[in-house]
C-alpha cells in the first residue's frame, strides 16, 4: 500500500507544490542495496537549485559540518542571553536562511533541479 500512498501524495504535491515536499520522505517498499545512500564514495551531487556547481560530500560528512555550524549558533544565542554578544552578531551569524535548503531566503532559489534514487 505503501506505493499506492507514495503515487497519491506525489501527484498532489506536483499541483500544490510543484516539487515532491513529502513523498520523497516516505520509505520505498524495495530498497536497492547497491545504491550509496550516504555517498561514501563521494560521487557528484547537485543541489536543487543549482546545476551549475558540483558537490561531493557524503552526508556523514555534512552532517558533522552542521553539528559544528549548530554549535556555533547556539554558542551565539547564550552569549547573547548572557549579555556577552550584541544582537546583530547573533543574527549575523544565524544569518537569514531558509529551513529548507539554508540558502539565504533573499535570494529566492527554489527547486528546480531532481535526480533521486527513489523513483
Amino acid at each position: 500500500a505503501t506505493g499506492i500512498k507514495k503515487a497519491i501524495i506525489g501527484f498532489i504535491e506536483k499541483i500544490i507544490y510543484k516539487y515532491p515536499l513529502i513523498s520523497n520522505m516516505i520509505y520505498p517498499q524495495k530498497i536497492d542495496k547497491s545504491l550509496d545512500h550516504l555517498n561514501n564514495t563521494h560521487s557528484s551531487w547537485y543541489y536543487p537549485w543549482d546545476k551549475d556547481s558540483a558537490q561531493y560530500s557524503s552526508l556523514l560528512e555534512m552532517f558533522r559540518d552542521a553539528v559544528e555550524e549548530a554549535k556555533t549558533m547556539c554558542i551565539a544565542i547564550n552569549q547573547y542571553f548572557s549579555r556577552n554578544l550584541d544582537k546583530s552578531r547573533v543574527l549575523d551569524i544565524l544569518g537569514n536562511r531558509s529551513f529548507d535548503s539554508g540558502v539565504d531566503c533573499d535570494t529566492r532559489e527554489k527547486f528546480r533541479y531532481y535526480d533521486l534514487i527513489y523513483k
